[in-house]
């Protein structure tokens, strides 16, 4: 069972990066915005199936859209789409409170 993804440095460009499909994705040279971004594009991933489940057990699914991203805009619009029209999620803005 292949090892799941996760950011590793490079030291030839001071850079953090991550593998997704075969794509080498820079994240940036700064360690804690790199694993914040590298979290940031599984979210597509993890959302659609945490959805999914909660779909399958009859749960209302309300998706905060605005908290959402993927590896490119193609992966995020189709996970949305799959979301709004296969498991009937509402979306929803996330407000931060201060």
């Amino acid at each position: 069972m292949p090892r799941p993804a996760k950011p590793f440095f490079r030291r030839q460009t001071k850079s953090w990066y991550c593998s997704i499909a075969g794509k080498q994705i820079s994240l940036g040279k700064d360690k804690k915005l790199a694993v914040q971004k590298f979290h940031e594009l599984m979210t597509n991933i993890c959302v659609l199936f945490i959805a999914n489940d909660a779909y399958m057990r009859d749960y209302k699914v309300l998706v905060p859209n605005d908290c959402c991203a993927a590896v490119d805009l193609k992966n995020y619009k189709l996970a949305l789409n799959l979301m709004e029209n296969v498991l009937k999620a509402d979306f929803v803005r996330h407000h931060r409170s201060i």
